[in-house]
């Protein structure tokens, strides 16, 4: 597969559900190619900037702007999405099958991400049949088989066990990096954040804003997750979303302590 990405440039969005506001004043920028990870508290509008980004969610005001503009971006959702009266086959060939390719073309494609994820021999399965993991590397190889320039992660990993959740962690990193493709995951992980997001943007207040931003500049290797820089940058991110106490302060790439 090859890929590349798009930038991505949010400014001022905000967004209410009812009377009552839930994100203000939000701003993100990312260069084409580079991972952003969302932390915060559950409620906090992760998954809601997400749908905003994916086209799934209105808001308010504020500007969203994706180039090249023409881009539909790929999202995984919490759930996963998968169809459960469809195999592995036909759940990674749907996007094709609306995108009107052919049935070699198809093949082809759904062979290549078959061995990308690891999911050869699996073709006849239906997900209820599939472990956790293997349904996961499903949905993300369904998202990544139309080539996609933004990838959209909801809580990639929350159901899995420690093991299978750093392994795939891994795989991530290993495809972001290969494919060149912008990354925007929302999580709950502080590791998972610190790993896998070049920038790392917390989270808080009512309603929510970014309170603190990190950048990481620690390769996504599995050496990275017992290097001190990957320890340092994880106190720290667990610190500023104890400490903030949903104001937002002066980040602390500004303050010299990153």
């Amino acid at each position: 597969m090859i890929m590349s990405g798009a930038s991505v440039k949010v400014s001022g969005l905000a967004k209410s559900f009812g009377r009552g506001l839930i994100l203000k004043d939000l701003d993100l920028n990312l260069k084409p190619g580079e991972s952003l990870a969302l932390v915060g508290a559950s409620g906090c509008g992760k998954t809601t900037i997400l749908k905003i980004l994916a086209g799934l969610c209105p808001y308010d005001r504020g500007e969203v702007k994706l180039e090249p503009s023409d881009l539909v971006p790929s999202f995984v959702s919490q759930d996963l999405g998968l169809y459960p009266w469809k195999t592995v086959w036909e759940n990674l060939e749907l996007p094709l099958v609306l995108a009107g390719r052919d049935k070699k073309a198809r093949n082809t494609k759904v062979k290549t991400i078959q061995a990308d994820m690891g999911l050869e021999g699996l073709d006849g399965r239906y997900p209820h049949e599939l472990s956790g993991g293997q349904k996961q590397r499903v949905a993300l190889g369904r998202a990544l088989i139309v080539n996609p320039s933004v990838l959209l992660l909801d809580e990639p990993f929350s159901a899995l066990d420690a093991l299978t959740r750093e392994s795939l962690g891994l795989h991530l990193a290993s495809l972001w990096s290969g494919l060149g493709l912008t990354m925007i995951l929302a999580t709950h992980s502080i590791e998972e954040a610190v790993f896998l997001g070049q920038t790392i943007a917390v989270l808080g207040g009512c309603p929510t804003e970014v309170t603190a931003v990190f950048r990481n500049p620690g390769p996504k290797t599995p050496a990275f997750l017992t290097d001190r820089l990957f320890l340092d940058l994880v106190r720290k991110v667990r610190l500023a979303l104890a400490v903030t106490g949903g104001q937002k302060t002066e980040t602390w790439e500004k303050s010299g302590r990153v």
